[in-house]
């Protein structure tokens, strides 16, 4: 686990005046920063900033989107010194007290797009041209509404899947991360999409065959490089 053993590695470095942001895709970051640090410490946000790698060690943005950093009354002013800064440093920014249910609109696009780019071995937008990926797709989407509406959030299954369609359609270029990290043979972050969903699914007692399949067949793929 990359995050652990970051937080494990530079622990030393960590003081009562140490804030930690967290801006990566999924569920359950937050509860591994939280062994290392104080909730009121903690800043939960979500990234639609895309990059692509040119070479090595050259990175370019690839979208002019946008961050969104959550905040409670403990965090607010150290959430607005950063979003200034994120915004001074022309990576556009913005506040967001309700941040989970922003955390679980990008959950929901991650579910149909990581895992099926990497099992299927395509970009995401041809996705949408393969009918078994889109069926697996649309199903763990529909799996991760029902899981999300027995936690008391109110999700909408056909308007979350219309909103990954119109993000997805036509992104024949558009590779995640997940996909790059099977394609570099690094562990990924199934764990914190997919499999998440079927952690919460068996809490909650909501089946999710769909998502375990998933899940299975990264693990799989991780096991044979």
């Amino acid at each position: 686990n990359y995050t652990l053993d970051c937080l494990k590695a530079n622990k030393n470095l960590i003081t009562d005046k140490t804030y930690f942001i967290t801006l990566q895709n999924g569920l359950g970051n937050d509860e591994k920063m939280l062994q290392f640090i104080p909730k009121d410490h903690l800043l939960i946000g979500v990234t639609r900033i895309n990059s692509r790698r040119l070479g090595l060690n050259a990175v370019a943005r690839a979208n002019h989107s946008i961050s969104v950093i959550g905040y409670d009354d403990n965090t607010k002013d150290i959430a607005e010194r950063i979003v200034s800064a994120f915004n001074e440093a022309t990576f556009d920014a913005c506040l967001e007290a309700n941040i989970q249910k922003v955390v679980w609109d990008k959950l929901f696009l991650n579910l149909a797009t990581n895992a099926l780019t990497s099992i299927f071995d395509c970009s995401i937008g041809a996705i949408y041209q393969n009918n078994e990926a889109l069926n697996m797709a649309q199903e763990a989407v529909r799996e991760a509404v029902r899981v999300a509406n027995s936690l008391g959030l109110h999700y909408d299954e056909e308007a979350i899947l219309e909103l990954n369609r119109k993000f997805c359609v036509g992104m024949n270029s558009g590779y995640p991360s997940m996909w790059q990290d099977v394609k570099a043979k690094r562990k990924t972050e199934i764990h914190a999409l997919n499999g998440k969903i079927s952690e919460l699914g068996k809490l909650c007692g909501v089946k999710t065959p769909i998502n375990d399949l998933i899940t299975k067949k990264i693990l799989e793929i991780e096991n044979n490089y």
